[in-house]
């Protein structure tokens, strides 16, 4: 049996991904995962920004949403920002709390 949902935990907390968005992103080049993502209704940590042409990221909510295998296989929000400035995306500012 193949659930529609998989629990992805680590000693912090957990999150659920459906499967249909796992596969979505499996074997995707960062670029594209991240379009996918801040497209998906199931992720809130990336999301587009009213006008849809930059990208928002909360950092904090992106280790309990992004960190796991199938999504970004990395243990650090740096990677991620790494990644970004690899494909030449830039840093607009940072939104207030």
């Amino acid at each position: 049996m193949n659930p529609d949902w998989i629990i992805l935990c680590d000693t912090l907390s957990s999150t659920m991904i459906s499967k249909a968005l796992r596969e979505k992103l499996c074997g995707e080049l960062f670029p594209r995962k991240l379009f996918i993502l801040a497209s998906s209704a199931e992720i809130s940590s990336i999301r587009w920004d009213r006008g849809g042409k930059a990208v928002i990221i909360d950092t904090d909510g992106l280790k309990n949403e992004c960190f796991s295998p199938g999504v970004f296989n990395v243990k650090k929000h740096e990677h991620v920002l790494r990644q970004l400035a690899y494909y030449n995306f830039e840093k607009l500012g940072q939104m207030s709390k």
